[in-house]
């Protein structure tokens, strides 16, 4: 639908605006933007791993990891969602896990 593609693109720039201040290493506004961006699409498994990213930057372990593994549900093909469930649980020292 109109609604369903508006919302999209409004999450697409959300997520490009979360990628710029990670960047500036301004990981608080990221994950607004983020939260924002996946309360619009949360069917979208690059919001969930970026997100995830963002958790790890800022020590929040198992967050990543949660948001890891949405993105692996949504998109089990795409290896960045087992990239970011690994490192969280390294990380979360569940070394076991995380081969």
């Amino acid at each position: 639908t109109a609604e369903e593609r508006e919302a999209a693109r409004k999450a697409g720039a959300l997520k490009g605006l979360a990628q710029q201040a990670f960047e500036r290493m301004d990981s608080r506004r990221a994950l607004l933007l983020l939260g924002e961006a996946i309360g619009l699409a949360p069917g979208e498994a690059h919001l969930w791993s970026l997100r995830s990213r963002v958790y790890e930057g800022v020590h929040r372990y198992a967050d990543a990891l949660s948001d890891a593994q949405e993105a692996i549900c949504l998109a089990p093909q795409w290896s960045r969602g087992y990239l970011r469930a690994g490192r969280a649980l390294v990380h979360l020292e569940r070394y076991d896990e995380a081969l």
